[in-house]
């Protein structure tokens, strides 16, 4: 017979074990029947390891699994951004240039002595092409062709002059596509890939939203799933630059902790430039492609995205050393904030 104080050893480091692997699935078991016709994928990563979790459904017929693919709207930025300066660091721009240095756009509201920093901190002042107005035309046109030159044409004012403060805009990071493709001479989708997703192992991510990926949770949107509605490709067309990436949990976080904890993307210089803070919007700090805020008591570094109809989070809590990442595939639903808060232990959300 074990004696007792050798069981309730045996006990603890039991619960122990249990409360470590299946923590994460805990707090999503609590939203379990809460949701409907779509899903939520969790991974949690700190000193104790990576643990991750998924609830609810990939698509009609396909229970959701954390190794699902989703997109991750605006957490996009972060990878241009992060193209950007690789960019830099290869001698092949500076982000002081101005954006004239290497494209033309044919829009009186977009003043070409704007910065590359100053697209990629959110402070050019270019008004925000990615209205409602556009996303009510892709879902009632989707068959429509939508290019660059269509979005361009979408920027029909400036929200404040350049320099002058920081403000969230879309436009920003279509236009640093388009220097990115003047500048390396290829496709916007190529050059992640040969700059970014091959040269860290990031096979599961890939730069377009598609019906042909392999393991994409369906976008559910208010009883429809958009992967059936053909509303794709126009949805991609007009998010290249700032909000199209696809990838799993896994591959968010091996990328975040590479680029944020690793500090083994870019030069120390890129990096100074990336995460220099600037006032932005209340407690929002602007870096370039990244935000900062406190939570509590905590710092965090983040980045949020919101994709038809995709919701992403991705939070490094650096005192912690640990990210907390939430993606769900329902713009709609609104228990994915309450994952995340729980998550991090603090109101994010």
């Amino acid at each position: 017979m074990l004696r007792p104080v050798l069981l309730l050893l045996l006990v603890s480091f039991y619960a122990t074990q249990v409360s470590a692997q299946n923590r994460v699935q805990v707090v999503l078991n609590k939203y379990i029947d809460s949701i409907e016709n779509y899903g939520i994928i969790a991974l949690v990563a700190d000193e104790t390891g990576v643990n991750s979790g998924a609830i609810g459904m990939a698509d009609d017929t396909t229970y959701l699994t954390d190794e699902h693919l989703m997109c991750i709207g605006s957490v996009t930025k972060t990878y241009t951004a992060t193209l950007i300066f690789k960019l830099q660091d290869k001698g092949m721009l500076d982000v002081s240039d101005s954006i004239g240095k290497y494209i033309s756009l044919d829009n009186e509201y977009i003043d070409h002595s704007i910065t590359i920093k100053q697209l990629l901190n959110h402070s050019s002042g270019i008004k925000d092409f990615g209205t409602a107005a556009l996303l009510n035309e892709v879902l009632t046109e989707p068959k429509k062709i939508y290019t660059p030159q269509f979005c361009i044409d979408k920027i029909d004012g400036v929200d404040f002059p350049k320099g002058t403060k920081h403000e969230y805009s879309n436009s920003n990071y279509m236009i640093l596509g388009l220097i990115i493709e003047a500048v390396t001479q290829m496709p916007l989708e190529a050059a992640y890939q040969k700059f970014l997703f091959k040269e860290y192992g990031l096979e599961q991510t890939t730069p377009y939203l598609s019906v042909q990926t392999e393991g994409l949770a369906h976008p559910m949107f208010r009883d429809l799933d958009l992967f059936k509605e053909a509303l794709l490709k126009p949805v991609n067309d007009i998010s290249r630059g700032d909000g199209n990436i696809v990838t799993s949990a896994a591959e968010l976080y091996k990328f975040f902790k590479l680029l944020l904890q690793d500090y083994a993307v870019l030069s120390d210089n890129s990096y100074s430039d990336m995460l220099t803070w600037e006032k932005g919007n209340g407690a929002t700090q602007y870096g370039c492609g990244i935000f900062t805020k406190q939570v509590g008591d905590e710092h965090v570094i983040y980045h949020t995205g919101r994709q038809l109809s995709y919701i992403a989070t991705c939070i490094y809590i650096q005192d912690k050393r640990k990210f907390v990442i939430v993606l769900t595939n329902n713009m709609d639903d609104t228990f994915a904030d309450l994952v995340v808060n729980e998550l991090v232990g603090a109101k994010f959300y």
